[in-house]
């Protein structure tokens, strides 16, 4: 499937609870374009998730115009009637490419409470972190941080984990 108007490639990995289509580790890819170079890159997505062709998640350069996106949302304790305000919430982690080697790391909650998205804590009046832009990690610490929650997907823990390979025109 050629995918133009969107430009995006995403490998998802779930939990039944949380897979859309209803099937425990779900892998959905679109691609995007013909172009031989894209093709390829999307080509080592797929195989980075289905562990045929690399060790590394992000085993992919930004120079064939790709930014890579990874989301990680636990949803262990969600429960949909209080995941608002009843205390049974699910965290994600936003992992954005910003360079070659570079990721800033975003946080966010269901819960409509103050919650920092820049350490991940919630909070009442401001928050206390000190923080005033997100951190930044390689993307090894990406790769660890994909690494233990598929681990704990494959414990049985309700996860979703999410790589999006999005295509940036120049």
């Amino acid at each position: 499937m050629v995918d133009k108007k969107n430009k995006r490639a995403i490998i998802k990995l779930s939990t039944q609870k949380h897979a859309g289509a209803g099937a425990k580790g779900v892998h959905t890819m679109t691609r995007t374009t013909t172009k031989d170079e894209e093709m390829k890159a999307l080509s080592k997505i797929w195989d980075i998730v289905e562990g045929l062709g690399s060790d590394s998640y992000l085993a992919i350069s930004t120079g064939g115009g790709i930014k890579m996106r990874v989301i990680i949302t636990d949803y262990t304790h969600y429960e949909s009637d209080t995941c608002v305000n009843g205390g049974n919430y699910s965290f994600t982690v936003l992992y954005r490419q910003i360079a070659d080697d570079k990721f800033e790391v975003l946080h966010s909650t269901s819960s409509e409470l103050p919650y920092c998205q820049l350490c991940g804590s919630f909070y009442q009046g401001s928050c206390h972190c000190g923080m005033e832009h997100p951190d930044v990690v390689d993307s090894a610490t990406v790769d660890k941080e994909i690494t233990r929650a598929r681990e704990r997907l494959a414990r049985g823990e309700e996860l979703e984990i999410i790589v999006k390979g999005i295509i940036v025109e120049d």
